[in-house]
This record gives structure tokens, sequence and C-alpha cells, in this order.
């Protein structure tokens, strides 16, 4: 079963990266805003965020 091994091992280590795509729109002022926020996650596929860690780690883009 060396073969195996070898497909479950990566060949360079790399942090899979949780994408947020956000978009807001205010009827009252007619604007969107677009955010896109990347998470590096350091607990497999799924990352718990609080809402601090998702909102200080935009682009900066939005209201």
């Amino acid at each position: 079963m060396r073969l195996l091994d070898k497909v479950a091992q990566p060949r360079e280590p790399s942090l899979p990266v949780v994408t947020f795509q956000t978009a807001m729109f205010f009827p009252s002022s007619g604007d969107l805003y677009f955010s896109t926020t990347s998470v590096p996650s350091t607990r497999g596929p799924f990352t718990h965020l609080t809402l601090d860690q998702l909102f200080s780690s935009g682009d900066g883009q939005g209201p």
C-alpha cells in the first residue's frame, strides 16, 4: 500500500484557504458593496470564525 500513502501525502504543504464572498445592497441609497475575504484554514477544510475575525481580515471594501 505504498502507492496510497504517496497519494495521500501532498507534495508541498499548503494551507487550504476559505473564501467568503459577501454582497450587501442598501435600497435607501442604491449602493451595492462587494467584499471578498480569504482566510487560511488551519483545522482542515472548514474554519469557524468569529464576526470580528471575518470583518477585520477583509479587503477594506464596503461600509
